[in-house]
C-alpha cells in the first residue's frame, strides 16, 4: 500500500478507482437503512469509502461504486449526494468558525485582519464584501484568502451586524477552514 506525503495511506475512489491522498477526497459512510452519510470531519465509525469531488466520480459512485464499496446494494441519487456533501462541509466550515470565535482566534473586520494578514493569517472575505477586498490584495494573490458567507450572515453568526471580513489567526484551524471551503464545491474533471 502507498504513503502519501503526509504519512496516510492513499485510498482509492469509488467513483473513478484512481488513488489519492484522503483529504483529496470525500469520507462517506453507510448508516442505518444503508443511507450514505458524509464524514465531512473524517471521524464517523464505521467502514468508509472515499470519492473524489468531481461530477464524474459522483456519478459513477452513485451508479456501482458505493454498492461495490459497501458490500450492500446502496440506492443515491448524484445530486442529492453533492448537495449532502456541500451541506456538510458548509456545518462543518460554520463550527470551526465559531470555535475559533470563542478561542479567540479569529481578527474581525477590516482594520483587524489588515494587520493579521501581516502574519500570513487566513482572511475570509464575504462574497459581498465589495471595495474592502482591495486592502487584501496580497493575501488574496497568495492563496492565503477565501470568500465565504455574506455580510449579513456573517454578522449574525457573530452577533456584529455586518462582517465584511475577517482573519483566522491560527495556523490549524485556517488550514482545515480552507479545506472544508475547498470540499463545498465541485471540481472539474
Amino acid at each position: 500500500m502507498m504513503t502519501t506525503e503526509t504519512g496516510k495511506h492513499e485510498r482509492t475512489c469509488v467513483g473513478c478507482a484512481k488513488k489519492s491522498d484522503p483529504e483529496a477526497m470525500v469520507r462517506l459512510v453507510l448508516g442505518p437503512e444503508n443511507l450514505v452519510a458524509v464524514d465531512a470531519a473524517g471521524g464517523a465509525f464505521g467502514r468508509g469509502a472515499h470519492v473524489h469531488r468531481a461530477a464524474s466520480c459522483i456519478e459513477r459512485a452513485c451508479q456501482s461504486g458505493l454498492s461495490r464499496a459497501f458490500k450492500t446494494r446502496v440506492e443515491v441519487d448524484p445530486k442529492k449526494l453533492d448537495e449532502s456533501i456541500r451541506d456538510a462541509y458548509e456545518r462543518r466550515a460554520l463550527g470551526m468558525l465559531l470555535g475559533a470565535r470563542r478561542a479567540g482566534h479569529l481578527a474581525l473586520g477590516a482594520d483587524a485582519a489588515a494587520k493579521a494578514a501581516a502574519s500570513d493569517a487566513l482572511i475570509v472575505i464575504a462574497t459581498d464584501a465589495g471595495s474592502v477586498t482591495s486592502r487584501f490584495e496580497r493575501a488574496i494573490a497568495s492563496g492565503r484568502a477565501v470568500s465565504f458567507g455574506t455580510k449579513a450572515g456573517l454578522g449574525e453568526m457573530f452577533g456584529t451586524g455586518e462582517t465584511a471580513v475577517f482573519a483566522v489567526c491560527h495556523e490549524g484551524v485556517a488550514n482545515a477552514l480552507q479545506h472544508a471551503l475547498a470540499m463545498r464545491s465541485l471540481e472539474e474533471r
